[in-house]
């Protein structure tokens, strides 16, 4: 684990003394954290940075440095990752070996996936997020565990956090971040209705394989409903058969899903079937009628194979339909 040395202590305290602490050493300052030492935030909601948009930050990081420092906590051996996924992705393809960073100590889980979140919103904003991504901000402000004080302690927090420059000081310019007003709602925040709210919350239960359909808008975000109520493992499932035989999953196979998924029948084969619309609504086909053995046995002689005792009832069958009207029949 990276330790501060005596001759950086004043910096230390200038950073603790610029994010206005109540108390001591909950958080300091590492202008050359080891980036090996770092490690991304488990199941993290927000993708990577790609193509241009990658490599402009690369190429502005060799020229640069990292002029914001990252967010991470210690765990273990290792720092995890709060904020910067992308800033530790960019420095690696450039070839750095170190990174500045703001070290959170004792933080709750709870306030960890807070700050992963608001980061990220803060950072790109909400309509630049993807589906998933949405779902995550939307999940986090709907938990009771995230209340209203807390977010607007965090966001403070954050806004200077985010405004730190790499040798520790305080940027002249502050970027004016988006608050939540407590007497505002999540929907006008966001201007989505209540309806899309829900649907949110919903796809933010379900698996990662699920939401990348959304993301690239393969399936409706309708759908999120009624698919979270499937459980993980009929989920993957489903996920599987749509990615292999390039399912459409519509509003009404989703409902049929979730009534099988309920009563306890969603195996992969009815998955199949109803994905490839041979299945049209939440009740098992019926089966066709059969013929008692009995009947069998007065009819047909026990050397008679089981095609050959078809062939023959077809026979009488299309027989008895050609003469059914006859009076000698």
């Amino acid at each position: 684990m990276t330790a501060n040395t005596a001759t950086k202590q004043p910096q230390l305290n200038n950073v603790e003394n610029l994010f206005l602490l109540n108390y001591d050493q909950t958080k300091q300052f590492d202008p050359a954290l080891r980036l090996v030492q770092t490690k991304p935030y488990p199941d993290h909601q927000f993708k990577l940075y790609t193509g241009e948009r990658l490599d402009d930050m690369v190429a502005s990081i060799k020229i640069h440095g990292v002029m914001q420092p990252i967010i991470v906590r210690p765990l273990g051996r290792y720092y995890q990752i709060l904020s910067g996924h992308n800033r530790v992705n960019a420095s690696q393809i450039a070839g750095l070996e170190t990174i500045p960073a703001i070290i959170l100590h004792d933080i709750s889980d709870e306030d960890a996936y807070a700050i992963v979140i608001q980061t990220n919103l803060m950072q790109r904003g909400f309509r630049d997020l993807s589906h998933s991504e949405r779902a995550a901000v939307i999940a986090l402000h709907h938990t009771k565990m995230f209340s209203q004080g807390k977010r607007n302690d965090i966001l403070q927090q954050l806004e200077v956090m985010q405004n730190v420059t790499a040798d520790g000081q305080k940027t002249t310019s502050v970027q004016k971040k988006q608050k939540l007003d407590s007497r505002t709602s999540i929907a006008e925040q966001y201007d989505l209705n209540a309806t899309r709210i829900a649907r949110y919350i919903y796809l933010d239960k379900l698996v990662d394989a699920l939401k990348v359909h959304f993301d690239n808008e393969s399936m409706k975000l309708s759908v999120s409903t009624a698919l979270s109520f499937l459980t993980e493992a009929e989920q993957k499932l489903l996920a599987k058969c749509v990615e292999m035989n390039h399912f459409k999953v519509t509003g009404a196979k989703a409902d049929i899903l979730r009534t099988y998924s309920q009563k306890g029948t969603l195996d992969e084969e009815s998955l199949y079937l109803i994905l490839s619309g041979e299945k049209k609504n939440g009740r098992p086909p019926k089966r066709p009628p059969s013929l008692r053995r009995s009947t069998i046995k007065q009819y047909f002689s026990g050397k008679m194979s089981s095609e050959e005792i078809l062939d023959e009832i077809d026979k009488a069958l299309a027989f008895y339909q050609k003469h059914k009207d006859d009076k000698e029949v």
